[in-house]
């Protein structure tokens, strides 16, 4: 759990940093589409942390997994891949193939 104290602090660093050349230092007072995308990115990953986090000290407070809070930290985590998702770095079929993924992953955790 210290460990990923450490590396969650790590984190909002970088989320300050990204921030902070993406507002000021790249597009000085407004941020542009791939920085916006960048903030966002490294915005989830930290969201993410912090459930993984909530999910530890919940299992290590009463010895039980609850899935409620797994199945919440794999839908921020399938919501950050579509958010973030780059249509233009791949050819149709590549881009196909990823939303069908990501949509049988969707209907999985629904039923879940």
């Amino acid at each position: 759990m210290a460990i990923l104290i450490v590396v969650l602090l790590a984190s909002l660093v970088d989320l300050i940093y990204s921030i902070f050349t993406a507002f000021f230092v790249v597009t000085p007072g407004l941020l542009g589409g791939e920085e916006l995308i960048a903030v966002l990115g490294v915005f989830l990953l930290v969201l993410i942390g912090v459930e993984l986090l909530d999910t530890l000290k919940a299992y290590f407070r009463e010895n039980t997994i609850h899935i409620e809070i797994v199945v919440l930290l794999a839908v921020i985590t399938v919501a950050c891949k579509v958010l973030l998702l780059d249509p233009a770095g791949m050819n149709g079929f590549e881009f196909w193939f990823e939303l069908i993924g990501i949509g049988i992953i969707v209907a999985g955790l629904a039923a879940a």
